[in-house]
């Protein structure tokens, strides 16, 4: 099913991420060509991208024990995204998310993830709670960010620029700085539904240049 929604989006590249336990995005990116070779048997990415020594990552398989620099990778099939036309104008792009695993078998339904990975740990923990609590979690999250402009110093002999917020008062909620920029806050909020980020509201926050996506 994945190698046929990339062939309809047409994606000619893929980026494969995931966060370390620093929240340090890391990742690779493929030609489409790629996947399915990925799919089947893994992406290798090297022991220390997952924050580890590289003779820290042996295991064992029917009492014999292996390592080495790589560990096979598998992806997240439901995390699957095509990136919008605004964000990669010179190609069809999509991403998708990815996780470590132990095994030699490719093709095994038995998945042991390693505990270095915070989504695995995360999705863990939420099947625990549902399974043993019938408790359901959901999640949601509030981005602040500061808008920022290139101005020349008056006094500047060598005519350097540097940047600024776009406004150096308190601005919470002001309706015409909102209209001012809102050209930018929909082509973003359009980037983030795309990519499965569904915002509520978007507005001015007390800081300089300070904008809040909730």
């Amino acid at each position: 099913a994945l190698l046929e929604q990339v062939e309809r989006d047409q994606i000619e590249y893929i980026r494969f991420e995931r966060c370390d336990l620093y929240c340090r995005p890391i990742g690779k990116m493929l030609h489409a060509q790629h996947l399915k070779k990925v799919l089947l048997h893994g992406l290798p990415m090297a022991k220390p991208s997952f924050g580890i020594v590289a003779n820290d990552m042996g295991f064992y398989i029917n009492d014999s024990y292996h390592n080495s620099a790589n560990v096979s990778c598998f992806v997240y099939h439901s995390t699957y995204r095509k990136l919008p036309d605004l964000l990669c104008s010179r190609a069809k792009m999509a991403r998708i998310q990815y996780y470590p695993r132990y095994g030699l078998d490719d093709i095994s339904e038995q998945k042991q993830v390693f505990n270095v990975d915070p989504r695995a740990l995360c999705v863990q923990q939420f099947d625990t709670l549902k399974r043993e609590y019938d408790i359901d979690i959901l999640s949601a999250f509030e981005y602040e960010f500061s808008m920022l402009k290139k101005k020349k110093s008056d006094d500047d002999i060598d005519n350097v620029e540097t940047l600024v917020p776009l406004w150096t008062h308190k601005n919470f909620l002001n309706v015409l700085s909102l209209s001012e920029h809102q050209d930018f806050l929909i082509d973003g909020e359009r980037c983030l539904r795309a990519m499965g980020v569904h915002l509520e509201a978007m507005q001015l926050e007390y800081g300089q240049g300070c904008y809040e996506w909730t």
